[in-house]
């Protein structure tokens, strides 16, 4: 964008106006450039133009937190200029980012040329700023302190659940081998491995609360990784009312494939759960192949997701509709999709369906 268009320029009138333009400096950052650190003496107003910046702070030496973004056509940098003070946070731009940079001393200048009105208006905005970023602070503590408390919940959950898994495992392990009946073996491996997934999705919610997936890449055909998926929930699905459709292709690609299953689970699940028992309920898991990775479309006809929560559905804690629900089946997927270097997204449509896309890229 140009500069004239940017909104800080809007508070003042034409001559101030052009006269802080005359007086700005371009400045093209690469990603990760860090214009100032939290106490930094103000020296000047910050306008993006292009890119993003992120205002940081940092709660301890090797954390940092990102308290808001700056899109372009806004602004950061006026509150140390008026209150004399040092910085209140860190600015580092997110991605290739052009900003203006207008010194203290011009807009200083400016805001004693220009009536008080302009003064109050800039107040004004700062005050509707601090107002938002207030509400994103203790949404944020909110969510960390919920964080907190599901990490400590798997690592009981993991503990006490340890002993008698391993107790089940081995039953399951000794009645496989004292018997001939290849029905009661197929049985004893299901058994073997729900175990595992359970165990597995306690380990998923640690390292979820942790924020820190860990992987266990292995190449797996496509066609393995659904015939899988079918093999443990096929029952489950059929029990439900719902059908089933399943397009598989032979495309290897080097994946954690108990993560990836828990994915599909998590969106089949939710499918299934939002057909509600209701006759003629269609799942379709899709694969395609494509240049660098592969496709996994999971495809439904029911209700849709509702609007309510169709922009922070992959939020921690977003749910709806769903006695049994916690909120974090789709948070814990795209995590698990982006710690593979790919993506998740959905599209859906009231009273039509929904398919979530999953791109899976080659390790």
């Amino acid at each position: 964008m140009e500069l004239h268009e940017n909104r800080f320029l809007s508070f003042f009138g034409e001559s101030t106006r052009r006269a802080l333009e005359s007086r700005a400096t371009i400045r093209d950052l690469t990603d990760g450039t860090l214009l100032f650190e939290e106490g930094d003496p103000p020296d000047c107003v910050y306008l993006v133009l292009d890119g993003e910046i992120a205002l940081i702070k940092r709660p301890t030496a090797e954390k940092e937190q990102v308290l808001a973004k700056v899109a372009p056509g806004d602004y950061f940098g006026e509150v140390g200029i008026l209150d004399n003070s040092g910085r209140s946070t860190g600015a580092r731009a997110s991605g290739p980012t052009r900003v203006a940079a207008i010194n203290r001393t011009a807009v200083e200048e400016a805001l004693h040329a220009e009536p008080p009105q302009v003064t109050i208006r800039l107040f004004q905005r700062i005050l509707e700023y601090l107002r938002s970023t207030n509400d994103r602070f203790v949404s944020e503590l909110v969510r960390k302190e919920k964080m907190q408390f599901i990490g400590e919940m798997a690592g009981a959950i993991i503990h006490d659940f340890k002993s008698p898994m391993t107790g089940i495992l081995i039953a399951a392990q000794f009645i496989a081998k004292q018997v001939e009946d290849p029905k009661v073996r197929h049985w004893c491996d299901l058994i073997e491995q729900q175990i595992n997934r359970m165990i597995a999705m306690a380990h998923e919610l640690l390292d979820y609360s942790r924020g820190s997936p860990s992987l266990d890449r292995k190449p797996i055909r496509i066609s393995d990784l659904i015939a899988k998926f079918v093999s443990l929930n096929g029952d489950f699905i059929e029990k439900s009312g719902a059908v089933l459709r399943t397009y598989p292709i032979d495309t290897e690609i080097c994946l954690d494939a108990n993560r990836v299953l828990r994915v599909l689970q998590n969106l089949v699940g939710n499918a299934v759960d939002a057909f509600g028992g209701k006759p003629g309920g269609i799942v379709e898991i899709i694969a395609q192949a494509a240049e660098g990775g592969a496709w996994l479309m999971v495809r439904d006809n029911g209700p849709g997701i509702p609007e309510k929560i169709r922009d922070r559905l992959f939020e921690p804690f977003i749910t709806h509709g769903k006695s049994h629900g916690t909120g974090l089946g789709t948070a814990i997927a795209k995590s698990i999709i982006e710690a593979h270097g790919g993506q998740l997204s959905f599209q859906t449509e009231t009273g039509k369906g929904t398919i979530f896309f999953i791109w899976l890229p080659q390790a």
